[in-house]
Formats: structure tokens, sequence, C-alpha cells
């Protein structure tokens, strides 16, 4: 019993042990779950500067627990009470962090010699890894951008980028530039690179009024993907511009202000031996005329002559018959510009907020001209949870005040004796007032300059909300509008002047013979018997556009090996615009702008209104193995309202762009090749299909207007317009494929990028010649076909990094080429004219480069390439009846260099540009070899010479030309600027063509960043620095470029390749900034 009593007992202790250890391991078990118990935690991942780092790995250490990071650097992650996070990303140090019970903020700290990594890629404003990218981009820093300190950003990008062109049409005080990717793709349709504004497409000339002062950076999409991101805006590809924002440090005030001079860099080479004059003689001395524009009188000699006709008091203008070396320098002003900044940044960790403001005062190398520009902008977010708030608003009011007269040819074309430096005071010297003025041919450039204006006041609004809310840490949802408005009002008066009787039927020679009045030229100035009658036009324009995009982002790390980054959404834009003018031909009354002052009553007007719409839906995609390969591919479907029309099938109006990319890193796929030479090592390409709505508004729609005497006794008649249109006129198609291989050695010290593309667009809209019989003479139809390819060369390389010394070179490289596949093939059309006239043109001819330049030429030996002289001539050649070809007037070869040393607190920046392998058309050259002021027409000294490089026919055969000399009646004028002779110089347009190499120092600065020490005593002053700089200082031309710039050209559309007198002569720049911050 006492066994049984005691194992009973024992049994029961051990029971209710057991009962005890159970009830423990609940208890332990419980208090583990509580202990295990997750949290959610938030925060921002950031660099040095405070910037977001996107797409950043958040792991609960020792897990596999990951989330990354958003566009923006913020993220969300699930962990377990008393973990600890670890933040990594490329080029970046890894940090472990605790987080606490509020939002956390990382800072990652930039590895030595790591790539910049961080680029814009779409048109929503996202952010990748330059590793993951298949297609080319290249980043623009702010200072880069601000190295020369000009106010346009266009103009500050140049030399900066392969592949990227910036074509500065002029040097007005407002002038605009032109800026291309990766050459010509279209023919007729818009060449030019589309402009994103912090991620929406904005109109092009916000890059012209958007302050370079509010930029963080730029980045430059040059592939075909920039055009399956962006629709077919896009298809020419992206500049993505990106601006300073706010911060979550201490608030930070900047000024700045800058002031430089500017001069004319060079001029046209001119002759400085003979002076006023034509051929009203036997001999040069018999042909100087006093009131001559035209400049093949007599040499030079330094006796006193009069300088125009004998005014109506009797007064004559005597001068030295000797040459003013400078007078053609004298008569442009120093420019001057003035700008100042001002810009303050704030926020918190929900929170960031921007403003700034920029004032700009220039006065042009023109006198009289100027140009004003003020400039707000401001943006801001507030994060509120999952939700996040922004909004982005520039608002820009220029005024700009030029002449509206061509006042360079005016001045340019007289004779160098002529001393028009004093003959500005119109209102007061009688020399220079228009009845007195001396050319009997063209009236006074002063008073043209101030009685010809052009006036312009332009307001640019852009601005964006964006509402962005993230579901969880993989999934967000994005909503922006955007709107861009420009209104722009113009005003042209032309004063109007009455001559007096005298001027116009009696003003004489004197003094030096008075024989030329009766026998040559008569009494009176010519050009006073043309009546100044004066004008007054008006107009008006506001364009605006409407962009709304809504989109879902998802991104998620699958696991240890892939990642997936995906966004579906959706595109519409609606674009209007507005236009009126009205002009009348005639004033009553001088220095009275008004229309009732029209001296006939009589009013030309005309109005426009249209309005476009798109809609687009796109998806993007990519997945990413082990962090060294990448898939990315995209896909968009948009409507064009510009093809639609009641009746026309869908598919005319319809397009999709797909492609795709992949991305190697060879160094992380296969680490083996990674050494103390090869850093880094990726390989990639890709190929897009993207459509263009390349069609003006309401294209498709016949036009019918009034007929000729219409309306009569209240009748209306109306004709039809001119042009056949294609019933199945469709969008162009470009398809576009690139491979590249970028590597970096010695620990990314140095690296290069090497790209190939390919580009084929097809299906090109233009407008045909056909007979007349069909009841149309032009055709719109789809028809032509152009190839453009090239290849790319990248080079950055840190030469030297120490404590003190750092020195960075930068070398892009480009060549480009296009050539015309085929025009419209059917209607046996091989060349397209675009601009031309009976000495010269451009086109686009089948098998050659586009543009292409044709001209007037002299005869030719088909054996040797030789002018033929024509003895029975007087030695000269014969112009021959048919245009000849010239070659392409866009440059293949495109180079910029970049140097940045910097030595404690000095920094030099220099760059320079090079273009080369192609032609320029001086039409500028026509005009001086008509008025004799070209250097050209002095070659030989006016004297009879022997043709270089000529041939003459023996009577069997051409040989070279040893006796044959040109006589001295050609030589001296009839031969050079006789337009009667249809064999002188200026009918031979391929005398007037030059190679338009050239190399240029685009910018050069020097800054001196106050060292700590220094402004430390002034307490509230975070930094100060000055700097010295210049724009444009030296221009090294080809040999056979007598005349201008090769930049320059009379259009900003797709025929480049000729310049005139309107194109003000090139200048250069000096000047300094002094940058303070709060």
């Amino acid at each position: 019993m006492k066994n049984f009593v005691d194992n009973h007992s024992i049994i029961s202790k051990n029971t209710h042990m057991r009962k005890t250890g159970s009830l423990l391991a609940v208890l332990m078990l419980l208090c583990s779950f509580a202990f295990a118990q997750t949290r959610t935690v938030s925060g921002k991942v950031t660099g040095d500067k405070g910037e977001g780092i996107p797409y950043a790995t958040v792991t609960e250490t020792g897990t596999k627990n990951a989330s990354l990071t958003d566009a923006n650097g913020l993220f969300t992650i699930k962990i377990k009470d008393g973990s600890t996070l670890t933040i990594s990303s490329a080029n970046y140090e890894p940090s472990i962090v605790t987080p606490g019970t509020g939002l956390v903020s990382v800072s990652l700290k930039l590895r030595d010699n790591a790539l910049d990594e961080v680029v814009v890629t779409t048109a929503m404003g996202a952010k990748a890894r330059s590793r993951e990218l298949g297609y080319s981009t290249a980043k623009v820093s702010a200072t880069q951008i601000q190295a020369g300190k000009s106010f346009n950003l266009g103009q500050a990008l140049s030399g900066k980028a392969a592949g990227l062109t910036v074509y500065n049409t002029s040097n007005a005080v407002n002038a605009t530039p032109r800026i291309v990717l990766r050459g010509t793709r279209s023919i007729t349709g818009d060449n030019t690179a589309l402009i994103v504004l912090d991620g929406v497409p904005v109109p092009a000339n916000t890059i012209n009024y958007i302050n370079p002062n509010d930029v963080e950076d730029v980045t430059i999409l040059k592939g075909g993907a920039a055009a399956t991101l962006y629709g077919s805006d896009g298809v020419n590809g992206a500049i993505l511009i990106t601006t300073r924002k706010g911060t979550n440090r201490k608030p930070e005030v900047t000024f700045s202000h800058s002031s430089n001079v500017e001069s004319v860099a060079y001029l046209p080479k001119t002759q400085h031996e003979f002076g006023s004059g034509s051929a009203y003689g036997a001999n040069r001395a018999e042909n100087f005329h006093p009131a001559e524009n035209q400049q093949y009188g007599d040499a030079y000699d330094g006796s006193l002559r009069p300088l125009g006709r004998t005014l109506a008091d009797g007064s004559i203008f005597l001068v030295p018959y000797s040459d003013i070396a400078d007078v053609r320098e004298k008569i442009w002003d120093k420019g001057y510009t003035a700008q100042s900044d001002i810009s303050y940044r704030a926020g918190d960790e929900n929170s960031q907020f921007y403003f700034s403001y920029q004032n700009v005062y220039s006065s042009g190398i023109v006198p009289g001209d100027k140009y004003y520009k003020n400039s707000l902008r401001m943006n801001g977010s507030r994060s509120y949870g999952k939700l996040r708030l922004s909004f982005d608003a520039t608002y820009t009011w220029d005024h700009a005040d030029r002449t509206n007269t061509d006042f360079y040819f005016f001045a340019l074309n007289n004779a160098s004796w002529v001393p028009l430096d004093q003959l500005k005071d119109w209102q007061n010297n009688k020399f220079a007032t228009l009845g007195g003025y001396f050319n009997d041919y063209y009236n006074s450039p002063w008073w043209q300059l101030d009685n010809r204006r052009w006036d312009t006041k332009n307001n640019y609004f852009n601005g964006n909300v964006s509402l962005n809310y993230k579901f969880n840490s993989n999934l967000d949802l994005t909503y922006r509008l955007s709107i861009a408005n420009t209104q722009s009002v113009s005003t042209t008066p032309s004063n109007n002047y009455v001559f007096s009787q005298f001027a116009q039927s009696y003003a004489y020679l004197d003094y030096y013979n008075a024989n030329y009045d009766y026998i040559l030229t008569g009494r009176g100035r010519s050009v006073a018997r043309t009546p100044v009658t004066g004008s007054l036009g008006d107009s008006y324009s506001n364009g605006n556009r409407i962009n709304s995009d809504v989109y879902l982002n998802y991104n998620k790390q699958l696991g240890d090996d892939f990642m997936l980054r995906a966004k579906i959404g959706n595109n519409i834009q609606v674009r209007t615009g507005k236009s009126i003018s009205t002009s009348t031909a005639g004033l009553l009354f001088p220095d009275l702008y008004t229309f009732s002052n029209s001296l006939n009553g009589l009013y030309s007007s005309s109005n426009s209104i249209t309005e476009q719409r798109k809609v687009g839906n796109y998806a993007d995609a990519m997945i990413g193995y082990r962090n060294f390969l990448f898939l990315h591919g995209t896909f968009r479907y948009d409507l064009s309202s510009v093809f639609y029309q009641q009746g026309r099938a869908k598919d005319n109006y319809s397009f999709t762009y797909y492609g795709g990319d992949v991305s190697v890193v060879l160094t992380d796929a296969i680490p083996s090749i990674k050494n103390d030479v090869l850093s880094f090592a990726k390989i990639r390409g890709g190929w897009n299909r993207n459509g263009n709505d390349n069609l003006s508004p309401y294209s498709l729609q016949t036009i019918y207007g009034n007929a000729s005497g219409f309306p009569y006794n209240g009748l209306v008649g109306q004709t039809i317009d001119n042009t056949l249109r294609s019933v199945n006129l469709k969008p162009e198609i470009v398809n576009s494929s690139e491979a590249a291989i970028e590597l970096g050695f010695w620990k990314n010290r140095l690296n290069l990028e090497a790209v190939y593309y390919n580009q084929k667009s097809e299906n090109q809209i233009l407008q045909a010649d056909i007979s007349s019989a069909s009841g149309y003479p032009t055709y719109l139809l789809n028809a032509a076909n152009i190839t453009n390819k090239g290849y790319e060369f990248d080079l950055k390389f840190n030469v030297i990094k120490s404590k003190d010394w750092n020195l960075n070179l930068n070398v892009n490289y480009s060549h480009n080429t296009n050539v015309v596949n085929g025009l419209y093939a059917q209607g046996g059309l091989n060349s397209l004219q675009f601009q031309a006239d009976n000495v010269k043109g451009l086109y686009a001819e089948v098998g050659q480069m586009f543009p292409y330049l044709k001209t007037t030429a002299y005869l030719r030996d088909s054996a040797t390439g030789k002018i033929i002289i024509f003895p029975e001539d007087g030695g000269w050649p014969r112009k021959g009846s048919s245009f000849v070809g010239q070659g392409n007037t866009a440059p293949k070869n495109v180079m910029g260099v970049g140097v940045n040393v910097s030595y404690k607190g000095f920094t030099l920046i220099a760059n320079a540009e090079y273009r080369g392998d192609y032609l320029v058309y001086h039409d500028l050259g026509e005009d001086m070899m008509f008025t004799g002021t070209s250097a050209i027409t002095t070659l030989y000294h006016r004297s009879q010479f022997l043709w270089p490089n000529s041939v003459v026919w023996d009577g069997s055969k051409y040989v070279n030309n040893t006796d044959v000399a040109v006589n001295q009646y050609n030589s001296n004028y009839y031969g050079i600027g006789d337009l009667s002779n249809g064999n002188s110089f200026i009918q031979a347009g391929e005398l007037m063509y030059s190679s338009g190499d050239f190399w240029k120092l685009r910018d050069v600065s020097l800054t001196y960043d106050f060292a700590p020490s220094v402004i430390r005593s002034l307490k509230v002053v975070k930094g100060i620095s000055l700097t010295v700089w210049g724009r444009n200082l030296k221009t090294w031309l080809a040999k056979d470029n007598y005349f201008t710039d090769p930049e320059f050209s009379n259009t900003s559309g797709n025929s480049i390749g000729i310049n005139t007198s309107i194109n003000t002569p090139p200048t250069k720049q000096y000047g300094a900034t002094l940058r303070v911050t709060l």
C-alpha cells in the first residue's frame, strides 16, 4: 500500500509538474509571440546632399525580409521589434540603423570613385540606376550648366553631351537655340528634342525661359526608348530637366548677381583698298561715284572728296578718301547683361518648399536692342501618412525691343571711307537725316534702326499638381495634372517719311565731277523717289497645353535573386491655340502708331483657332536578376485627333509603340574579370518601334477660300484649296536600334562608353507635286523614307585626385549621317526643294544626306574637274545651266571637351566644342560680292589675273591654262559684282559656300569659394563664391570661311545651312558672378 501511495504521490507530483511545465511553455510561447510582434517602419534614404536615393535596398538585418525605396528615396517595411535595418545601394557605403518611433532618416555616403547611377528616365519623373538602363543617356550637372553663366539653358548645354547639337541661330538679345539629338530623322517634320520639366512634357520654348540657376541637373535620353516612354512627342529624344527642390535640412537662402559685357567677336573679311563706285566709266577712276552704294571705284588716295550729294542749302559733306580700318566695328555697341537671383529652400521630414526669383536685363550689340526677363518659380510637397501632395509652378514674363530692319546689311555694305559712326544722329545732323543721307540707293541704317521696331511681350506659365498614394511598400498610385500656357503680344511699328522735292528731283553732285548728274545718274536721289510710307502691325497669340497622367507603380524584391518594377498608366493631352493679327501698309502722320492713322484705311487681318487631342495608354516593366541582368520592355497605344476624320478607319488615327532592351553588368555577372585595371563592364542593346503623328491640326480637311474678285454684288464665290489628301494617310513609323558597351578602369577613375545606333523612318508625310490634270497641283501622302545612323563615344577621366588637387577631363564625340532612301517613287520624285533662289537651294535628294546643298557653278572639265576658261569672254568662265550638288549642311562630326580643375578653394572649368564635315552657304556673301565689300573681290587687287586651276580648249582637248588671263574689265567689276552679267561672281553660288568646320571655346570660368575660416565671423553666412567667366571667347574657322559663324542659319527648321545678314555677328562675353548662401 505504501509503495502504491508513494508511487501515486510521485505520479501526482510528476503530473503536476508536467502541467506546470506545460503552462510555463505556453506562457513562454506567448511571451515570445509578444516579444516577436512586428511593426511598420517608414523613412527616407538620402545621399550626401540630401537628395533621395531611388531603389535602395532596405533589409531587416539577418533576414531575407527586404523592401526597395521609391523614386524619391522613401520606404516602408514591416520588421520585428528590436530588429535593425541594413540600408544598401550601388556605389554607396552600406549603413545599419536602429529605427526609432518616428520616421527613419538614413544618409548614405558615396563610395570613392563610384559611378553616379541616378538618372531620370520616364515621362513621370521616375528614377533608375544607370546599370539598369538598356538605352543611351547622358547627364549634365548644375556645375557644367552654370559654368558659362548663360541665362538660356539651351545655349548652356552646347558641347556637353555626345549626340547633342545646339544650333545658336543668332546673337539677338532674345535668341532661341534649336536642340537636336542624333541628327535628322524627318524631312518635313519637327526634329527637335522633347523638353521634359520634372517629369512633365512641356512646350519647346520652356528651355528658353527656365532659369538655369534653378536646375539641379539635365538628363538626356537619346534613343528610341524616349519616344516609347513619352509618346510621339519624344520621337526625337528628350531633354529631362530636374529642378532644385526644398531640403529637409536647415533653411537656405542664396543670392547671386552676374554682370557681363558683350562685344563682336569677328566680322566678315572685308576689302580696304577701293571706295565708292560702279560701272560708270572705262576705268576705276571714272567709276567713282560719291553717292554710290557699291565699292568698285578707284583706290583710296587720301584726297578730300564729297560724300553724297549737295544738300538743299548748298552744304557738302567732305571727307578724306581713305580707308577707316575699324569703321565697321565702330557701329556695334558693347552689349551688357545683368542677372540677379534669389532663392529660398526649406523643409522637414514631411514637407519641402522651394522659391526663386530671377531678373535679367540685357542690351545687345545692335544699338537700341534691349531685353528684359523676370521669372518666379515655386515648388513644394507634403506627406500625410500614405498620401503625398506636391506642386510646381513657373511664371516668366519678358519684353524684347529690337530693330525690325536688316541693320547688318545696310551697315556692313558701305565703303570703308564712309564715317558711318558719325551719321547716327539723324535727328540733328543734316547729313544723317533720311533726306540728306549720302547713299543714292539705300536709306540710312541709323534711321531705319530707330524707326522700324519689333516689340514683343511674352507671358509663360508652367505648373502641375501631383498626388501620390502609397498602398504599401510595393504599390503606389500617382495622378498628375499639368498646364503650360504661352501668351505673346507683338507690335511692329514702322515710321513714315516724306522726302523733299529737292531730294527727289534736284539733289546734285558738286565739287568733284558735275557731269555725273547729267550723263550717268541724273539729279535727285534714286531712293528718295520711293515713298517711305511706314506701316503698323499688331498680333496676339495664346497657346495652351494640358497634360494628364495617371499611373500605377509596382516595385518588388522577389527573393534574393529577382526584382520587378512595373508601371501601367494613361495619358491625355489637349492642346489649343489662338492667334490674331492686323496690319496696315501705310501711315498718315509720322510717330503716331494707331490704326486710325492708316494712310488708306485698308487693313489686312487674319486669325486662327486650333485644337488637338491625344489619348495614350502605356505599360512599362523591368525585371532584374542578381543586380547584373536587367530586361526592360515598353508598350504604348495612342489615338491622335490630327489623323481622325469621320469615316476613316481606326488604324489610320491610332498607332502603337513598343520595344525592349537588355543590360548586363559583366563585372557582376562574371566577377573573375574584375581586377585592378577593369572595375566595371556593361553591355546593352535595344530596339524600339515608335509612331509619329507629324501633321498639323485640320490638315486632312479640305479648305475653301474666297475666289478672286468675290464677294461680288453680294454673291459668294469660293475656290477649293490646291492639295489632294491621301485617304490612307497614317502616322510615320520610326524603327530604332542601338548597342553599347560601358567600361570603368582603375576603380572607375576612367570611364568609357561607346554606342552604335541605327534609325529608319518610314512613311514620312510630305507634299509632292503632281500633274495639274488631276485637279490638284500637290498631293499629301506617306512617301519618304530616311535612314539615320551613327556612333558616339563618351570619356570621363579623373586624372588627379588628392587632398588639394582634383582634375577631371570629359570628352564626347559623335558621328552622325542620314541618307534619303526614297521620296515619292511612284510620282518620279527624286528631289524635294525646301528653300532656293536662282543661285542656291537646300534639298532632300534621294541617295544624299539631308539637307543637301546645290548651287550654280562654273563649267568644268569632266576629266579633271577644273574650271573651263573662255578666251572670247575675256578670260572668264561660264556658268552651267543647272544646279550642282555640293554636299551636306548638317555636321557629321561633333566633339565636346570639358576640363574641371580644383585646388583648395579654386575651381577652373573650361568647355570647347568642335563641329566638322559639313558645308555652310553664306547668303551674306552674295550681298558683299554685289556691293564689293568682301575681301574675295580684291584677292587679285582687281587687276588682271590668271584663273587658278583652270583649263582652256586647244582645239582638240582641254589643257591647263597658263596664258589666258582675265581682262581688266572683268577683273575690276563686270566679272565680280555686276548683276547683269550671268557669269559674274555674284551669279556663281559655288563661291559663296565654305566648310562649316569650327572649334569654339564655349565657356571658361574660375571660381573661388571662400574658406569657412574666412566667413565664420559672419555667422549667418554659409558660403561665398566669386566667379569670373567668359563665353565664346575664341572661334577657329575653316580657311575658306570669309564670312560668319557657321552655326548661324536663316531658319530654326530642318533646312539649316544658309545664313544671312539677319543673323547678327557672333559675339564673345566676359563677366563676373558673386554668390552668397545664408
